[in-house]
């Protein structure tokens, strides 16, 4: 068998013993290991990754002569063909970063550790292949705190059993793979404090106070310098204990079955709709049997974010997240989780100015975190602040190695400020880092259909669905596109293929456009007495989001197309007015879509559009 050890530093095997291989294939190799099992990679997207700068026939060469070193030097199993033109590591090659998932899947995280020998691929180093340099920075990262995040799992199992010895080694193993998580490193002080060993407790202060300086530039929490000047003065742990909010009591009966339940959501998915009510259904049980488990409320308000903003789940649902969120706070003002969860369902909520404040709030705790610097810019964005989305995405872009996310949202910012040349080129970026990055193509298509580029979006949209057939985002802009063009047939086939692909009819975002966009269609070249039902229900669905709190200047454009498509232009023109002063500057989709073609005329109209454009030049001239 073939044994590709890729944690640490990189060392290949067969049956024979070490096998050299030179770094290019060894990045190859993992590449493809690190893609799930049951996956294979297109060689165009190894073409990218590998050879960026190189023409098409070149790469092609040079990765068809990869190939063929590797199972020249592994054997012709090591990299098998699946479907066309795809490719995957064989099915009998061991790869330990493989396994290394595989145990923390099944809840085996002691395990797992005993493979992490250090990040992956380690001191590994190729040249001209820019994107796999990111990639590998990405992949590094997220391994490595999935491994911190083990060993505190597997903290908290021995704290039960009362092993405080071995708490404090998986604690020290998750503070060597993660050195300036506070969190961490204020639940051992405090288990140094309970044995007695206050100079250790002492000594864990003093390096994370400096981890956090040389690291972040960044000075320690409220809550740990609340828990120095406690244990400094006083000394005793009930006194600590009296302070500290992130740490509870002992453990009791019930709080270790709260805690297994909490292990078991780990294990679901949150991208499915079975596993995320199931993950639901755990973590309401396990803030059930102990309200004071601040772990399960936090995961407990994300898992209902997801409900609603992946599944269309009711609004009440995402303030029943911020109320969860709340609660976790409340028990530990430093969860950086409970304070991502509350952004997560004011975001759910279309609450957008105070969903920002929960994300600086995140960032404040954890200033480098992917996901809340990219949600956080996100929100600005939509909340109308464009030019603070861009400055955000493009600190954050700057500061550390090139991330898709990221470099979206900085398109996006761009095309909203009419940078179309910037957009492009950000967006470009992203997708070289990410071939198959589907809403970065949407998401040119979008810009081009905006600006009026019809033929360059057709080409954008065509490639995605032409990889993605069952693209959403693909088919609405695709009926978007012929709707501007007056292709009303064409419009109404994309729509419906919209329908199609989510039947919940979900009353959120782009899913819910599409079939207020399908009524309109209906109305104006199709079964009219359709399209006034499809657009009734669109308006009951909004009306009921708003109702709840949502201030997304979107929603007021779906409420304008109801209002216009039904003659009543005066009321369309006040939505539209609305629309903008809650944050929605995208005029130039307003201007071009054919439901508002009996108000272009009106001077009122033409001023909204005037005053919207303006906005855009002032925040375009602030965004840097």
């Amino acid at each position: 068998m073939v044994r590709l050890h890729l944690l640490g530093p990189p060392e290949v095997r067969n049956s024979r013993g070490v096998v050299p291989l030179p770094p290019r294939l060894l990045a190859l190799a993992g590449y493809l290991a690190l893609a799930p099992p049951d996956r294979s990679v297109r060689r165009d997207v190894l073409l990218a990754t590998f050879w960026p700068d190189s023409d098409l026939e070149s790469a092609r060469d040079a990765l068809n002569q990869a190939i063929y070193e590797l199972r020249r030097s592994l054997g012709r199993e090591t990299v098998e063909s699946r479907g066309k033109g795809e490719l995957a590591l064989g099915a009998a090659v061991y790869a330990d970063v493989r396994e290394f998932r595989a145990r923390l899947a099944d809840g085996h995280g002691g395990d797992a550790l005993e493979l992490y020998r250090g990040d992956l691929l380690e001191g590994l180093h190729i040249s001209r292949a820019w994107p796999f340099e990111r990639w590998l920075a990405d992949a590094r990262h997220r391994l490595r705190r999935d491994a911190a995040a083990a060993a505190v799992a597997q903290a908290g199992r021995v704290e039960v059993q009362g092993r405080p010895t071995a708490v404090a080694a998986w604690l020290a193993r998750a503070l060597e793979l993660d050195p300036v998580d506070e969190t961490v490193a204020r639940r051992m002080i405090l288990l140094h404090l309970e044995t007695g060993d206050r100079a250790a407790a002492v000594r864990e202060y003093q390096r994370i106070v400096r981890a956090l300086r040389l690291e972040l530039d960044l000075e320690p929490a409220a809550e740990t310098l609340r828990l120095a000047e406690m244990f400094q003065c006083a000394g005793t742990t009930r006194d600590v204990r009296s302070g500290a909010a992130d740490v509870t009591m002992r453990p009791t009966a019930a709080r270790r079955i709260a805690g297994e339940l909490l292990d078991r959501v780990g294990e679901l998915a949150p991208s499915d709709r079975t596993a995320n009510a199931v993950a639901r259904e755990l973590l309401r049980q396990a803030t059930r049997i102990d309200p004071a488990l601040e772990a399960a409320r936090a995961a407990h308000a994300s898992a209902l974010a997801d409900w609603v903003l992946l599944f269309g789940g009711p609004p009440r649902a995402a303030r029943l997240a911020v109320d969860e969120a709340d609660a976790a706070i409340q028990l530990d003002p430093t969860s950086f989780a409970a304070h991502l969860g509350r952004g997560f369902g004011l975001e759910a909520m279309t609450r957008f100015g105070d969903a920002a404040g929960a994300f600086r709030d995140a960032l404040r705790l954890r200033p480098r975190e992917p996901e809340a610097v990219s949600r956080y810019g996100r929100v600005l964005m939509y909340a109308g602040d464009v030019a603070a989305s861009r400055r955000v995405a493009r600190k954050a872009a700057m500061s550390r190695d090139e991330d898709a996310d990221l470099l979206l949202q900085l398109g996006m910012a761009d095309f909203v400020l009419d940078r179309e040349d910037e957009a492009r080129e950000a967006t470009a970026s992203a997708l070289r880092l990410r071939p198959a990055f589907q809403y970065a193509e949407a998401a040119w298509g979008f810009y081009e259909l905006a600006h009026g580029h019809f033929d360059a979006a057709a080409t954008a949209l065509n490639r995605l669905l032409s990889r993605e057939p069952d693209s959403f985002l693909g088919h609405f802009f695709r009926g978007d596109l012929a709707l501007v063009q007056r292709d009303f047939d064409a419009a109404l086939a994309a729509y419906q293929r919209c329908c199609d692909i989510d039947p919940a009819g979900r009353p959120v975002g782009l899913y819910l456009s599409a079939r207020t966009q399908a009524g309109f269609v209906h109305v104006r070249a199709g079964d009219a007495a359709l399209g006034l039902r499809m657009l009734d229900d669109a308006e009951a669905d909004v009306r009921q989001v708003l109702g709840a709190g949502a201030e997304f200047g979107g929603f007021f454009v779906e409420l304008a197309i109801v209002a216009a498509a039904r003659g009543d232009t005066n009321r369309a023109l006040a939505h539209l007015t609305t629309a903008y002063r809650n944050g929605y500057l995208q005029y130039h989709l307003i201007d071009r879509h054919p439901v508002f073609d009996e108000l272009r005329a009106r001077p009122a109209y033409r001023g909204l559009l005037a005053a919207i454009q303006d906005d855009v030049a002032r925040q375009g001239r602030r965004a840097d």
